[in-house]
């Protein structure tokens, strides 16, 4: 059979975990404590003068960056506007990604609506097919917004663009909700396979980062992963198809 690792984390922007005045911390560090064959990430800061988290971590620890999606520009939301690290000027990109270790096939985004009235950002999923021993698995990971906003209105977009039922496939990141929501709104033929708290990491008392698989997929391990960096623990997975 073919495995693979994969893990997700909510980066924060590089902020730590005690919110944006938080001093903040070295993301390509934290990523490289979770090593897995595909990562994705969400809250990635990508300023417009630098090259940003996400070409960051994928030259430090060498991936291929898959995909990516700019979630929203600093000017959007107050959260971002907070985040401008020394040297730069608070203006870029809020961005989620998948990165991979593994040849990718093809990689797409996909939009996610109708755009919610109270969500400053837009939504979308990064999927990508990544070569596992010659066989296809396909990846997706988003970040979807409070659950305080209508969020089941994006269902059915998320659905059709996650992977078919017939392909081995993954859905993880920052889906905002616990984990029966999660399965609720992909729908039947997936299953969560991380239980943990995972938010805040300091003090978790609540799992709000997950990772989804389809019925083609066999579970090795799974594990939060016990890391106090973001403000948000890492989730981590061993696959196998």
């Amino acid at each position: 059979m073919a495995q693979l690792t994969l893990g997700s984390i909510n980066l924060h922007m590089g902020r730590g975990t005690g919110g944006h005045a938080a001093p903040f911390y070295d993301v390509v560090t934290a990523c490289k404590e979770i090593d897995t064959d595909v990562l994705m990430v969400q809250e990635a800061w990508v300023p417009d003068d630098d090259e940003g988290d996400i070409l960051a971590v994928a030259s430090a620890l060498g991936y291929t960056v898959a995909g990516t999606f700019a979630v929203a520009r600093a000017e959007c939301h107050e959260q971002v506007r907070l985040i401008a690290r020394e040297g730069d000027d608070g203006r870029g990109d809020w961005a989620i990604a998948v990165l991979s270790r593994l040849p990718v096939r093809q990689a797409e985004v996909v939009p996610v609506g109708p755009q919610l009235r109270r969500d400053p950002g837009r939504r979308a999923i990064v999927r990508a097919t990544v070569d596992v021993d010659g066989s296809p698995f396909s990846v997706a990971t988003t970040h979807l917004p409070l659950l305080k906003d209508p969020v089941w209105r994006l269902a059915p977009a998320i659905r059709a663009a996650l992977p078919p039922a017939g392909q081995p496939g993954a859905f993880a990141g920052d889906m905002n909700m616990w984990g029966w929501c999660a399965e609720r709104l992909v729908g039947p033929g997936w299953r969560r396979i991380v239980r943990g708290r995972t938010y805040p990491a300091h003090r978790p008392h609540s799992q709000t980062d997950h990772i989804l698989v389809n019925g083609r997929v066999e579970v090795v391990t799974s594990e939060v992963v016990p890391q106090v960096m973001s403000d948000h623990r890492p989730v981590r997975a061993h696959l196998r198809f």
